[in-house]
C-alpha cells in the first residue's frame, strides 16, 4: 500500500529486483510442532496410540524436523534528483 507521506519525495525507481533465498529453519520443539500439524490424523487414532505415533514419526525424522523456508529479498535503484 502506498504511503502519502512519501508519495511528494519518493524519488521514481529504475530497477528493481526480486530473487529468492532458502532459509530452512528448525523448530524450537519438533514435538509440539509435529503434534500441531499433524493433529487431524493424529486426533483420529485412539489416544493410547497418539504418543507413539509422534514418537515413531521423530525417531523417523533422522536429521531433525526442519520447515523448507524461502526469504524473498527485494533490491530498488531510485534515480537521484
Amino acid at each position: 500500500m502506498p504511503r502519502p507521506d512519501l508519495a511528494e519525495t519518493a524519488e521514481p525507481v529504475t530497477t528493481a529486483e526480486c530473487w529468492l533465498e532458502p532459509a530452512p529453519r528448525e523448530p524450537e520443539d519438533p514435538r509440539a510442532f509435529l503434534s500441531t500439524k499433524c493433529s487431524p490424523h493424529v486426533q483420529r487414532l485412539p489416544e493410547e496410540l497418539r504418543e507413539r505415533l509422534m514418537d515413531e514419526v521423530l525417531a523417523g525424522a533422522r536429521r531433525g524436523v526442519c520447515l523448507p523456508t524461502w526469504r524473498s529479498t527485494f533490491l530498488v535503484h531510485r534515480v537521484s534528483r
